[in-house]
């Protein structure tokens, strides 16, 4: 299947407006066993504001869902998590998954404390380890629920 480009891709805070669309997201049935159903996402950030969820736009059209939080400790956190990520299965092949996480690094960036991201994948996922090694991620081992963890160094840039 061949696809145009993407010619915009966006990220955007899940709020009142967009959290019926991020929960009728879905992925291929293939997939289904290697992320967790963004029903379940949006639960548990709702008691955790530091959970930063995000609906994933290409050209205004939602296309996907990803969510973030810090590590402990919360007051200066150093260590970030990505740990959730999906594009719908409607919309997959088009370059939306790397775009988007090229804007989530963008935005983890901005945060002066951060000095690390993580991502966790199931380890069975070569589509994701391919995606997340192309942009210097490093496998560091299973964590306890069995997920991939990789890690990548965030660099910010000197202030001129």
């Amino acid at each position: 299947m061949n696809h145009k480009p993407v010619s915009q891709v966006t990220l955007s805070e899940v709020n009142d407006h967009n959290r019926a669309a991020v929960l009728a997201l879905d992925v291929l049935e293939t997939q289904k066993e290697l992320v967790t159903g963004n029903d379940v996402s949006l639960a548990e950030a709702q008691p955790r504001p530091h959970y930063q969820p995000r609906a994933i736009y290409m050209d205004q059209q939602l296309a996907g869902f990803l969510m973030y939080s810090p590590m402990e400790p919360l007051e200066a956190p150093v260590h970030y998590q990505i740990f959730r990520f999906m594009v719908d299965a409607k919309l997959q092949g088009r370059g939306i998954g790397r775009r988007a996480l090229e804007l989530v690094l963008a935005e983890v960036k901005l945060i002066d404390t951060a000095q690390e991201l993580r991502i966790n994948y199931v380890a069975d996922n070569t589509v994701a380890r391919s995606l997340y090694q192309s942009f210097g991620f490093s496998e560091i081992g299973l964590d306890q629920y069995g997920e991939m963890v990789a890690s990548m160094a965030i660099c910010h840039a000197d202030p001129q």
